[in-house]
């Protein structure tokens, strides 16, 4: 397996709204996208060909909110694209 390019890095954060003023203000990234998956509220900022996720949990008992009490916040996951390569 071959890995395309890096579709996301996902980074879970206290406040969304803090975390993207901070990238638009020091790096000049807007925010395409937001939306509200299940108990986690997410906002996809395009870097290039691929995308920050910033993750804040909506729940206290959701698996970001789990995430920040043990581990604070931080890189979450990434995802990538990749291609199986076969030999011959």
């Amino acid at each position: 397996m071959k890995i395309k390019r890096v579709e996301h890095i996902a980074i879970a954060v206290d406040s969304l709204n803090q975390s993207a003023s901070i990238l638009r203000d020091a790096f000049g990234i807007n925010i395409e996208y937001e939306e509200q998956v299940g108990s986690t509220r997410l906002a996809m900022l395009p870097v290039g060909e691929t995308y920050i996720e910033l993750l804040e949990s909506a729940a206290p008992d959701s698996g970001v909110s789990q995430w920040l009490r043990e581990k604070g916040a931080g890189l979450f996951h990434t995802a990538s694209r990749s291609r199986t390569s076969t030999a011959r």
